[in-house]
């Protein structure tokens, strides 16, 4: 027998795990999906009216925080475009952090 015939065959090269480069691939592919997904979003609400409608929707669809309180909110947040976009953009934990921040500067309602 040669000694050609005892090589292992391409199948053991197959078993190794994914290389760095192949990770950060899949990490970049997933974080550009994220961005895309909220681009879109962003996009549907850019509309002044479409906006504004979807901000109120948003700040209302967070429980936990009183009518009166929101409505405080969605004033201050018109206020601040900038603002309201983050907020439009959070998950729904961001947006009670948000809301939970912007107590200090509205109060206790």
């Amino acid at each position: 027998m040669s000694s050609k015939s005892t090589k292992k065959g391409p199948s053991s090269s197959s078993t190794k795990p994914p290389t760095k480069k192949a990770r950060n691939a899949d990490e970049v592919i997933e974080i550009l999906e994220g961005v895309n997904n909220n681009l879109e979003k962003l996009r549907e609400t850019i509309g002044p009216l479409g906006f504004r409608k979807q901000l109120r929707d948003d700040i209302f669809g967070v429980d936990g925080f009183s009518a009166r309180f929101l409505n405080s909110t969605f004033r201050v947040l018109m206020k601040y475009r900038s603002e309201a976009e983050i907020f439009v953009l959070s998950d729904e934990e961001g947006r009670k952090d948000i809301l939970h921040d912007l107590r200090g500067h509205i109060g206790e309602l």
